[in-house]
């Protein structure tokens, strides 16, 4: 019987990791700033029609970034949680390893390049049958 004895990571190994967790860290708490700057939500009256139409376009606008800032938090929270629990770069489909440079370029990534597209086949067909549904 054979003793393996499990590696230290080398401090060249933990470099990169140390960045990716200081990087996200730093949009985590930008995402959280942009959350609490809700004035474009705000219910105003306008004296004009117009105004008014461009105020629910801007509010509507606005809406819209809220819910995507939402969900990159969450993204960002879950590779923070993902690095402390040792999953982190591990495709959550395939299980095989993400590439590095997907990582550096989105940092929250889930799924390694050939999984995410299998993913955006099935989401972008479904969305297509939903409005081949609503015709």
């Amino acid at each position: 019987m054979q003793i393996v004895k499990k590696q230290t990571p080398t401090p060249r190994v933990l470099e990169p990791q140390a960045r990716t967790v200081e990087s996200l860290r730093e949009t985590l708490a930008d995402l959280e700033r942009s959350l609490h700057s809700r004035e474009e939500l705000a219910l105003t009256q306008a004296p004009d029609v117009l105004d008014a139409i461009q105020m629910a376009a801007n509010r509507e606008l606005a809406i819209e970034q809220l819910d995507r800032n939402t969900k990159s938090l969450v993204a960002v929270q879950d590779a923070l949680g993902r690095i402390e629990a040792g999953a982190y770069g591990i495709c959550k489909d395939c299980e095989e390893a993400i590439a590095q440079k997907r990582l550096v370029a989105l940092p929250w990534a889930t799924r390694c390049v050939s999984c995410q597209s299998k993913m955006d086949e099935l989401e972008s067909s479904s969305t297509e049958m939903d409005w081949s549904d609503a015709a």
